[in-house]
């Protein structure tokens, strides 16, 4: 494949796409603008995903997906089709909250946590904790934790968003994943009972990236603003604050345009359309791609640290990606009929599970006459007769129908792969593994 074809833009797999630095003496207030919305993007954007879902449930109630999502789903781009998610969003202002996980009875998961800026700061899982059940109490440094044998978990933000995803292999356990997610529970400690969580089916219709878009400077900047108070950028990662004192703008918000000065006013209005060309624009000639053409997660992945750029890039892209030692992302772009051959003992080196995922160019699944959208280790998939596994990808089913169970159906245009490895083996992690190249 030509690097030309390669896909600028996956979900979490953002190598070496960062860089966005703070204010330097002498920087004019464009400058300043474009970087502040670029830091404050997933901040805004995660601020938005918790107002949808709360027309629904309440904070700190999960919300479940009872199915796998479809390609009626437009909530977040790239979704997996291997697990089920299950979502919710914690208020810790008024106090700790407890999250008791049941026990897993075999099946795989993973809980990430993260901030208010898409940081992951707790991933409890079949990796980190293997099946049994567990307690963690989620609490702002200073709030005191009276419960006994339980693990506390000091959260770096008011606001957190749980986002667990359950295995669930051709939907064989469908109602053993449900009672699953009902086990996973929370409760405030200052009082009350754990609320049930809420039904929701998987096919949400809203783009939240176009959301943001249509924002104007002014309801971005006060959200951003808003959303500062209680929720302070990673440590270390000042730069953004300065940038918006420089423009005027403090913590608290909200933004009063007319009570800027004239250049600052300029400078935010024209900031969303500069902004968000950097954020989604990639120069694909500058990414470290595999030597077989694929984009890899970037070792920073959910723990970007003062990297605004990436970390607003992986949000637009695949917001609540998984640390890399949970999951593992490898994309890459194609078109027409196309191969990807593991060698014999070469599959996906991992102690969870694989699966190669099928999207369009703007990250959504393609429909299909087999509502077939992924192919995954434990499928009925038929080997080479060397031992090896050849996956077939193109719009029209292969010509010998023996290989039929390999096959992913394609849309006829360009589209995009997402191979995902869950709790990938070391020789992933190292690079010491790379998928195939597709022929």
């Amino acid at each position: 494949m030509r690097r030309s074809l390669f896909l600028a833009g996956s979900a979490a797999a953002l190598a070496a796409t960062g860089g966005a630095a703070g204010a330097a003496p002498g920087d004019d207030l464009t400058e300043a603008a474009i970087r502040a919305y670029v830091f404050a993007y997933p901040l805004v954007l995660v601020a938005l995903t918790e107002r949808h879902q709360l027309t629904a449930t309440a904070p700190n109630q999960f919300r479940h997906d009872r199915a796998l999502a479809t390609p009626a789903n437009r909530f977040i781009v790239r979704p997996n089709v291997d697990t089920l998610y299950s979502s919710a969003f914690l208020d810790l202002r008024n106090g700790p909250v407890l999250l008791t996980i049941p026990a897993s009875a075999g099946h795989f998961y993973v809980c990430e946590v993260m901030d208010a800026w898409t940081n992951v700061f707790a991933d409890p899982g079949t990796r980190t904790g293997g099946g049994a059940a567990q307690q963690l109490v989620f609490a702002r440094p200073g709030q005191h934790v009276a419960l006994r044998g339980v693990r506390r978990v000091d959260a770096p933000t008011d606001a957190c968003w749980i986002f667990n995803r359950i295995a669930l292999h051709a939907g064989a356990d469908l109602a053993a994943v449900h009672a699953l997610q009902d086990g996973f529970t929370l409760r405030p400690l200052a009082g009350g009972n754990a609320a049930p969580g809420v039904s929701h089916a998987a096919s949400d219709p809203v783009k939240l990236g176009d959301l943001v878009a249509a924002m104007s400077a002014q309801a971005f900047f006060s959200l951003a603003a808003a959303r500062l108070v209680g929720n302070p950028p990673p440590s270390g990662d000042g730069a953004g604050l300065r940038d918006l004192a420089q423009l005027g703008i403090e913590p608290g918000g909200p933004v009063q345009m007319a009570a800027l000065s004239p250049s600052a006013q300029a400078a935010l209005q024209s900031a969303p359309a500069a902004a968000l060309r950097e954020i989604t624009t990639l120069d694909v000639r500058s990414l470290p791609l595999t030597a077989t053409f694929w984009l890899r997660s970037d070792p920073r992945t959910a723990n970007f640290g003062a990297d605004d750029l990436l970390r607003a890039r992986v949000a637009a892209y695949g917001i609540a990606a998984n640390l890399p030692a949970d999951a593992l992302y490898y994309a890459t772009r194609s078109q027409g009929r196309r191969r990807l051959r593991f060698a014999p003992g070469a599959l996906p080196p991992q102690r969870g599970f694989w699966s190669l995922t099928m999207y369009d160019t703007d990250g959504y699944l393609v429909p299909n006459a087999l509502d077939r959208y992924a192919l995954r280790d434990g499928d009925p998939l038929v080997a080479d007769a060397d031992g090896g596994l050849t996956l077939e990808l193109g719009a029209d089913p292969p010509a010998d129908a023996a290989r039929r169970a390999n096959w992913l159906p394609a849309p006829a245009g360009p589209y995009t792969l997402l191979l995902r490895l869950y709790w990938p083996d070391p020789a992933a992690l190292n690079g010491s593994w790379i998928p195939p190249a597709l022929t």
